[in-house]
């Protein structure tokens, strides 16, 4: 099988927070996950 890994810009960040949250199983609440991915847009990590 082939794996794709894409760059996700800071503008479609957070797109990918309820995929995040499905894969932690709900064990992270998505207002937290969006707080993270802020941190993270504003890091430019």
């Amino acid at each position: 099988m082939d794996y794709q890994f894409k760059i996700i810009s800071n503008d479609s960040l957070d797109q990918i927070i309820p995929l995040v949250y499905e894969l932690n199983e709900g064990k992270v609440d998505e207002e937290l996950l969006k707080s993270r991915f802020d941190d993270i847009k504003q890091q430019n990590y």
